[in-house]
């Protein structure tokens, strides 16, 4: 059983610039004299935010709740008519920007279950999307690359994510894509750390649901790049030039 087009997906859109930005927003910064949020930061032409946006509705996602720290990112996205027209509900998490499962649980009263998850400090592929929307079931499902996982399993340096009680890397090193299908496993589990008092990361919070809950995916070779800092941003422009993909639409 797949899932449909009317799953919604939260967008995590807090992560801070790392380093500066390529291209023609290089060295700029807010009114407020701090570098630009990453979800600012072009990539191929376009915003990471706008690039995720239109990803995902390319592969037919339609209703999304997009998490955001810092109102230029916001402010940018209201005056783009592409990203207007979609059905965005704008979550504030200025209070604590850096946990990811934070801004999750934030999002959480207006979506139902199960829903993508979707870090917006990468460039990935649409393929990862619609391996999700076809091979869940609607069980926490973690989209994978077992491509990238062999590269580095033969080079030496295999980094593979792992879960129930292990801690999941969300980089591209480990082979996870950083995209997931949640369900109210994961609710749990950010419920219980909030009352505990412990931060909110996601790969710490995806560590602590049962391996029995957890499924992955593989996408194969579908594309994806951290964007966090330069030297994958350029990465991910090489490829989306190589690819004549500059643009998702």
């Amino acid at each position: 059983m797949s899932l449909s087009s009317n799953t919604q997906a939260i967008v995590v859109a807090t992560y801070p610039v790392a380093g500066p930005t390529a291209g023609p927003t290089a060295g700029q910064v807010s009114g407020r004299g701090s570098l630009q949020p990453l979800a600012n930061v072009r990539v191929g032409g376009i915003s990471l935010l706008k690039r995720a946006l239109l990803t995902l509705a390319k592969e037919g996602i339609s209703s999304f709740s997009v998490v955001y720290a810092d109102d230029a990112v916001k402010e940018q996205a209201s005056k783009d008519a592409k990203l207007s027209a979609l059905d965005i509900r704008w979550v504030l998490n200025a209070s604590r920007a850096s946990e990811d499962g934070f801004s999750v649980l934030e999002a959480l009263p207006d979506v139902q279950d199960p829903y993508l998850v979707v870090p917006c400090d990468r460039v990935f592929d649409g393929q990862i999307v619609r391996t999700l929307l076809q091979q869940s079931s609607g069980s926490m499902t973690l989209a994978v690359s077992g491509e990238a996982r062999k590269t580095l399993a033969d080079a030496g340096h295999s980094r593979s994510g792992e879960y129930g009680g292990q801690l999941v890397r969300t980089d591209a090193s480990s082979g996870f894509t950083g995209l997931f299908v949640a369900n109210r496993e994961l609710a749990q589990v950010l419920r219980a750390a909030q009352v505990d008092g412990r931060p909110l990361h996601i790969d710490r919070m995806l560590a602590e649901v049962p391996a029995h809950r957890m499924r992955e995916v593989d996408v194969g070779e579908a594309f994806f790049e951290s964007a966090t800092h330069p030297a994958g941003r350029e990465r991910a422009d090489q490829h989306l030039i190589g690819a004549d993909r500059k643009s998702v639409v």
